[in-house]
């Protein structure tokens, strides 16, 4: 149901339109397509920005109804660049993939102080990447599936640095453990987080 301005019997100016689930949008219309304005969906998200030809989100805000809200460029419907502010007050800035998950490059900063900076798939931090911690601790390297998981640099706050293998989280493969003062400690192969030779 359409309630608003017409032009040559489309949809042109200011209007308000509603759809068969619940869902309405208030803005403006160019020749039938939305262009401008605040869609509020059935299940309680609210977006509001523009909108492609095709009619399909481009560039706003979205408020979901979880309590996350997005503001950036939308492709094909889903997120695509921007920022993504979480209920528990972490915050992603960067990019996305065609499902509207975390990929590629970004920034993710924790509600807890920690950063990490780098690579994503999936919603995941995966690939190469800087974890930045609260406590002074920072770690430079890979990951996967949001775990410190292959070669990097672990560096502790007390001024000591590991460079090695690690997998889900902990030292694991061949590494070496060095003072504040770059003195090796350990050389050797680690398991489970725990020098072993």
């Amino acid at each position: 149901i359409y309630t608003g301005s017409w032009h040559d019997g489309l949809m042109h100016g200011q209007g308000l339109y509603s759809y068969p689930d619940g869902a309405e949008f208030m803005g403006s219309f160019v020749e039938g397509m939305k262009t401008q304005g605040k869609m509020k969906y059935a299940n309680g998200d609210l977006y509001i920005g523009t909108y492609h030809a095709d009619g399909m989100k481009d560039c706003g805000t979205m408020k979901y109804e979880d309590g996350r809200q997005f503001i950036g460029e939308f492709k094909n419907g889903c997120r695509f660049c921007g920022t993504l502010k979480f209920v528990n007050g972490d915050v992603y800035d960067g990019s996305y993939d065609d499902d509207g998950l975390m990929s590629f490059a970004g920034k993710l900063e924790y509600c807890n102080g920690d950063i990490y900076t780098g690579e994503f798939k999936e919603g995941l931090m995966h690939g190469a990447g800087k974890m930045v911690f609260s406590n002074g601790a920072i770690y430079s390297g890979t990951f996967s599936n949001d775990l410190i998981d292959g070669d990097g640099e672990y560096a502790y706050p007390d001024g000591s640095v590991f460079q090695g293998q690690f997998k889900e989280g902990l030292q694991h493969g061949f590494g070496a453990l060095s003072n504040k003062d770059d003195e090796t400690q350990l050389m050797g192969f680690w398991t489970d987080g725990q020098y072993t030779d």
